[in-house]
Protein backbone atom coordinates (compact mmCIF):
# COMPACT_ATOMS: atom_id res chain seq x y z
CA UNK A 1 0.00 0.00 0.00
CA UNK A 2 1.36 3.28 -1.03
CA UNK A 3 0.28 5.99 1.60
CA UNK A 4 0.56 10.15 1.28
CA UNK A 5 1.28 11.14 4.66
CA UNK A 6 0.66 15.08 4.60
CA UNK A 7 2.92 16.77 1.90
CA UNK A 8 5.52 13.54 1.75
CA UNK A 9 3.71 11.36 -0.67
CA UNK A 10 4.37 7.86 -1.94
CA UNK A 11 5.51 6.36 1.17
CA UNK A 12 5.55 2.59 1.84
CA UNK A 13 3.28 1.27 4.20
CA UNK A 14 5.35 -2.14 5.83
CA UNK A 15 2.96 -3.84 8.34
CA UNK A 16 5.51 -5.07 11.62
CA UNK A 17 3.61 -7.09 14.20
CA UNK A 18 -0.02 -5.69 13.26
CA UNK A 19 1.56 -1.87 13.64
CA UNK A 20 1.76 -0.43 10.23
CA UNK A 21 4.93 1.71 9.79
CA UNK A 22 5.43 4.50 7.14
CA UNK A 23 8.82 4.24 4.72
CA UNK A 24 9.52 7.62 3.30
CA UNK A 25 10.45 7.58 -0.18
CA UNK A 26 14.16 8.29 -0.90
CA UNK A 27 15.48 12.02 -1.76
CA UNK A 28 12.58 13.11 0.60
CA UNK A 29 14.09 16.58 2.50
CA UNK A 30 15.53 15.46 5.59
CA UNK A 31 13.97 18.26 7.39
CA UNK A 32 10.81 17.41 5.91
CA UNK A 33 11.02 13.89 7.46
CA UNK A 34 12.45 15.17 10.88
CA UNK A 35 9.25 17.80 10.79
CA UNK A 36 6.78 15.23 10.12
CA UNK A 37 8.01 12.86 13.24
CA UNK A 38 10.06 9.99 10.83
CA UNK A 39 13.15 8.83 12.02
CA UNK A 40 16.29 7.26 10.71
CA UNK A 41 16.98 3.72 10.69
CA UNK A 42 19.93 1.59 10.61
CA UNK A 43 19.48 1.10 7.01
CA UNK A 44 19.42 4.81 6.34
CA UNK A 45 15.58 4.70 5.31
CA UNK A 46 13.67 7.11 7.11
CA UNK A 47 10.55 5.30 9.21
CA UNK A 48 7.35 7.04 11.20
CA UNK A 49 5.29 4.77 13.45
CA UNK A 50 1.91 6.38 13.38
CA UNK A 51 -0.79 7.03 15.93
CA UNK A 52 -3.24 4.16 16.83
CA UNK A 53 -6.54 6.13 15.26
CA UNK A 54 -4.03 6.53 11.78
CA UNK A 55 -2.96 2.69 12.06
CA UNK A 56 -6.62 1.42 12.49
CA UNK A 57 -7.55 4.31 9.47
CA UNK A 58 -5.21 2.32 7.32
CA UNK A 59 -5.89 -0.79 8.73
CA UNK A 60 -9.87 -0.20 7.52
CA UNK A 61 -8.25 0.64 4.02
CA UNK A 62 -6.25 -2.19 3.62
CA UNK A 63 -7.64 -2.73 0.38
CA UNK A 64 -6.89 0.07 -1.27
CA UNK A 65 -3.82 0.94 -3.13
CA UNK A 66 -3.06 4.49 -2.32
CA UNK A 67 -3.92 5.96 0.96
CA UNK A 68 -4.03 10.03 2.12
CA UNK A 69 -3.06 10.16 5.57
CA UNK A 70 -5.26 12.24 7.06
CA UNK A 71 -8.22 10.91 5.49
CA UNK A 72 -9.74 14.83 5.43
CA UNK A 73 -6.08 15.88 3.13
CA UNK A 74 -7.91 16.61 -0.43
CA UNK A 75 -4.10 17.69 -1.64
CA UNK A 76 -4.37 13.99 -3.21
CA UNK A 77 -7.27 12.32 -2.20
CA UNK A 78 -8.32 11.85 -5.59
CA UNK A 79 -5.37 9.41 -6.57
CA UNK A 80 -6.95 6.85 -4.19
CA UNK A 81 -7.81 3.65 -6.13
CA UNK A 82 -9.91 1.02 -5.51
CA UNK A 83 -9.20 -2.35 -5.33
CA UNK A 84 -10.68 -5.37 -7.96
CA UNK A 85 -12.71 -6.80 -4.53
CA UNK A 86 -14.01 -3.39 -3.81
CA UNK A 87 -15.21 -2.98 -7.29
CA UNK A 88 -16.87 -6.25 -7.50
CA UNK A 89 -18.39 -5.28 -3.84
CA UNK A 90 -19.96 -2.31 -5.11
CA UNK A 91 -20.97 -3.92 -8.15
CA UNK A 92 -22.73 -6.40 -7.03
CA UNK A 93 -24.33 -4.13 -4.09
CA UNK A 94 -25.38 -1.51 -6.85
CA UNK A 95 -27.12 -4.53 -8.31
CA UNK A 96 -28.55 -5.62 -5.34
CA UNK A 97 -30.06 -2.27 -4.85
CA UNK A 98 -31.68 -1.65 -8.00
CA UNK A 99 -33.41 -5.31 -7.97
CA UNK A 100 -35.15 -4.01 -3.86
CA UNK A 101 -36.10 -0.57 -5.94
CA UNK A 102 -37.63 -1.38 -9.07
CA UNK A 103 -38.21 -5.45 -9.15
CA UNK A 104 -40.27 -4.47 -5.54
CA UNK A 105 -42.39 -2.21 -8.21
CA UNK A 106 -42.30 -4.78 -11.14
CA UNK A 107 -43.68 -7.97 -8.57
CA UNK A 108 -46.21 -5.66 -6.53
CA UNK A 109 -47.38 -4.80 -10.24
CA UNK A 110 -47.89 -8.46 -11.44
CA UNK A 111 -49.17 -9.56 -8.36
CA UNK A 112 -51.92 -7.12 -8.44
CA UNK A 113 -52.82 -7.83 -12.20
CA UNK A 114 -52.50 -11.72 -11.68
CA UNK A 115 -53.76 -12.20 -8.49
CA UNK A 116 -55.82 -8.94 -6.70
CA UNK A 117 -52.97 -9.19 -3.90
CA UNK A 118 -51.80 -5.69 -2.99
CA UNK A 119 -47.83 -5.61 -1.65
CA UNK A 120 -47.70 -2.13 -1.29
CA UNK A 121 -46.10 -2.15 1.69
CA UNK A 122 -44.10 -4.72 0.94
CA UNK A 123 -43.07 -2.73 -2.14
CA UNK A 124 -42.30 0.45 0.17
CA UNK A 125 -40.03 -1.31 2.08
CA UNK A 126 -38.09 -2.47 -0.19
CA UNK A 127 -37.60 0.56 -2.37
CA UNK A 128 -36.90 2.32 0.47
CA UNK A 129 -33.74 -0.48 1.58
CA UNK A 130 -32.94 -0.05 -1.73
CA UNK A 131 -32.66 3.34 -1.67
CA UNK A 132 -30.13 3.06 1.55
CA UNK A 133 -28.08 0.43 -0.29
CA UNK A 134 -27.47 2.25 -3.16
CA UNK A 135 -26.70 6.28 -0.76
CA UNK A 136 -24.36 3.49 1.16
CA UNK A 137 -23.08 2.53 -2.30
CA UNK A 138 -22.10 5.67 -3.39
CA UNK A 139 -20.42 6.76 0.27
CA UNK A 140 -18.25 3.71 1.00
CA UNK A 141 -17.05 2.94 -2.54
CA UNK A 142 -16.64 6.89 -3.76
CA UNK A 143 -14.93 6.01 -6.68
CA UNK A 144 -16.47 4.85 -10.13
CA UNK A 145 -17.70 1.21 -9.15
CA UNK A 146 -20.75 0.10 -9.96
CA UNK A 147 -21.48 4.05 -11.38
CA UNK A 148 -23.55 2.54 -14.71
CA UNK A 149 -25.42 1.12 -12.74
CA UNK A 150 -26.17 4.09 -10.83
CA UNK A 151 -26.51 6.27 -13.77
CA UNK A 152 -28.87 3.75 -14.93
CA UNK A 153 -30.92 4.63 -12.64
CA UNK A 154 -30.73 8.26 -12.52
CA UNK A 155 -31.79 7.87 -16.16
CA UNK A 156 -34.63 5.30 -14.93
CA UNK A 157 -35.82 7.85 -12.55
CA UNK A 158 -36.00 11.16 -14.84
CA UNK A 159 -38.06 8.99 -17.57
CA UNK A 160 -40.28 8.02 -15.06
CA UNK A 161 -41.09 11.32 -13.64
CA UNK A 162 -41.60 12.82 -17.02
CA UNK A 163 -43.90 9.87 -18.04
CA UNK A 164 -45.83 10.70 -14.78
CA UNK A 165 -45.83 14.52 -15.08
CA UNK A 166 -47.33 13.61 -19.01
CA UNK A 167 -50.25 11.50 -17.60
CA UNK A 168 -51.34 14.01 -15.18
CA UNK A 169 -51.13 17.03 -18.18
CA UNK A 170 -53.23 14.51 -20.08
CA UNK A 171 -55.91 13.63 -17.00
CA UNK A 172 -55.15 17.63 -16.54
CA UNK A 173 -56.51 18.02 -19.60
CA UNK A 174 -59.29 15.49 -20.69
CA UNK A 175 -60.63 17.09 -17.04
CA UNK A 176 -60.68 20.44 -18.51
CA UNK A 177 -62.41 19.30 -21.79
CA UNK A 178 -64.79 16.92 -20.30
CA UNK A 179 -66.71 20.02 -17.76
CA UNK A 180 -68.94 20.80 -20.09
CA UNK A 181 -70.14 17.52 -21.16
CA UNK A 182 -72.81 15.96 -20.45
CA UNK A 183 -73.39 12.30 -19.40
Amino acid sequence: MIVNYYDIHRCECVWDQDVPLLVAPENTAEQLLKMRGFYCGENGKWYKQLLKQESLYLYSRRNMIVVDLPENDHASSYNAEESNEDKKKATLLSIISMLLMYGAVLFNFLLYKKFDINTLPISVLSIIVGIIMGIYVDVRYQKKSGNGFRIFSIVFEGILVLIIISIFTTCNSCMTDCRGCSV
